[in-house]
Formats: structure tokens, C-alpha cells, sequence
């Protein structure tokens, strides 16, 4: 880069004489407020709220006391058994720091057939929690810790061919710690690959749960812009006996979309 002092002591040595003529003619100044001090940080806190909708089915196998029911969506089956899914995330970050949370409400809904004959009805209602802490390690990937709240609402019924329908219904809400990896990338001027993935429970809460999620950003004008991709929740939890056992041995997936503000 060339550089600009020669042509700034230059501008200086001809503004200095008339300058210094200037203050001797000039009646002394009267005494003023000093200039004012700006407070604002040099590296102010980047904010962006993201507004999902999600289209999700689900496999695995579900238990509510005595009454377990196998569930298993394919893809095509996902948009006629979904009842309603959505998604609100806050991201903060300031240098290598950020926090985020999100919420995810879900309602699924599946009828399936038995092996032997008649159906079986599981509905589930979802909402889930979570808040993470994360640290830039490197250009592009970032560590987080947190915390997820699940809280579901099952309902099962299993309407053998012959013999009597056996209907069962439970709810329960744990928390489960989770560790886990981002990764953005650039992609030109308007666009951004984003990825992230983690695992938590340990038996804390579930035996075990994991997620993944990829999306692609496009930055539309300054503030907006949209988001569209792939999430998947598996979560394993088992617990109680007899009676009061609480089965959700479930993976949640499917494709999503999101309106974004930055601030």
C-alpha cells in the first residue's frame, strides 16, 4: 500500500502559516465543551432471529406403561401425518464468543398397520428447548456446550383386528446436557453453508440424543435474508417400570425453511 505522508506533511506545511496568521488576528476563542467521547464498542454484539418451518416425520419405537407401538414414517408419508412443526432461533456472537437458543414445537401424528392385523395410532407432542454457549477455535468452526429441555406428550392406541383396543397416555420433561461442533463457510457475496452437530443425554436425562443440522444462508439485503435445509433429532429415553414406564426411542427429521433478521 503507498503512503500518505509525504502528500499529508505537504497539506500540513501550507495550512500551518495561514493557519498561525489566522491566530493573531483572531479575537481570543471563548472556552468550549471538549469534543464528545463515543461509548459505543468497537466490536458490538451481532444479532440474528431465524423463523423455521419444518416438515417432519419420524421412526423408532414408542412405549406409554404396557403399551408400546412401533412408528416409522418414510419420506413421502411425512407431509400426510404431520400435524405441525416449527422453530424460533437466536444467535448472538461478539470476536470468538456467541450464544444461541432455540425452540422447537412439534406435533406428529402417525397410523400405521399392524403386523397381524388392525392399526396403530401414536401422536406425540413436542416442545424442546435449548441453550448454548460456543467459542471460535478457528476461522470457520466453533465448539458449544448446553443444555436441551425436552417435554413431550405421548398418546398411543393399538386396534387389533380381534380383541379389545388398548389405549395408554403420558407425558414427561427432562434436561439433557449436550457438546457439539459448527462449521460456516461462505459461499460468495450472498451466500453461506452452515453446519452443526451434537451429542448429549449421557443418561443425565435420555441414555442418549444427537442432532445434525445444514442449512444454506442467503443474505437478501442487510437485515433479511432466508435459510433453507435438513434437521435431524434422534433421541433415546427409556424410563420407569411396569405401569409408569416412558418409552421414546425416536429420530425426527425432515426439511426446513426460515425467515432471518439480522440486527
Amino acid at each position: 500500500m503507498k503512503s500518505t505522508f509525504p502528500a499529508a506533511a505537504a497539506a500540513l506545511a501550507l495550512f500551518l502559516p495561514g493557519a498561525a496568521a489566522a491566530a493573531e488576528s483572531a479575537p481570543p476563542a471563548s472556552p468550549s465543551k471538549p469534543p464528545a467521547v463515543s461509548t459505543a464498542p468497537a466490536d458490538a454484539w451481532k444479532q440474528e432471529v431465524a423463523l423455521y418451518v419444518a416438515a417432519v416425520g419420524m421412526t423408532g419405537r414408542a412405549g406409554v406403561g404396557g403399551v408400546e407401538a412401533d412408528v416409522d414414517l418414510s419420506f413421502s408419508e411425512i407431509m400426510d401425518q404431520l400435524q405441525a412443526a416449527g422453530m424460533i432461533a437466536y444467535r448472538a456472537e461478539k470476536g470468538d464468543w456467541a450464544v444461541f437458543a432455540n425452540a422447537i414445537f412439534m406435533g406428529l401424528g402417525a397410523t400405521k398397520d399392524l403386523r397381524f392385523g388392525g392399526t396403530a395410532e401414536a401422536d406425540f407432542d413436542e416442545t424442546i428447548f435449548e441453550v448454548d454457549g460456543a467459542w471460535r477455535f478457528a476461522k470457520r468452526w466453533e465448539v458449544y456446550g448446553g443444555a436441551r429441555l425436552v417435554d413431550i406428550d405421548a398418546s398411543l392406541e393399538l386396534r387389533p383386528v380381534t380383541g379389545t383396543t388398548v389405549d395408554a397416555d403420558g407425558s414427561r420433561s427432562w434436561v439433557d446436557p449436550l457438546v457439539g461442533l459448527r462449521y460456516r463457510a461462505p459461499l460468495g457475496e450472498h451466500w453461506a453453508f452452515v453446519g452443526r452437530a451434537d451429542v448429549g443425554g449421557f443418561g443425565v436425562g435420555s441414555d442418549l440424543a444427537w442432532q445434525a443440522l445444514a442449512h444454506f444462508d442467503w443474505r437478501i439485503s442487510k437485515h433479511w435474508g432466508a435459510a433453507f435445509g435438513y434437521v435431524l433429532l434422534d433421541i433415546d429415553y427409556d424410563d420407569g417400570e411396569g405401569s409408569d414406564r416412558f418409552l421414546y426411542d425416536i429420530r425426527s427429521e425432515g426439511p426446513l425453511a426460515a425467515a432471518t433478521i439480522s440486527f
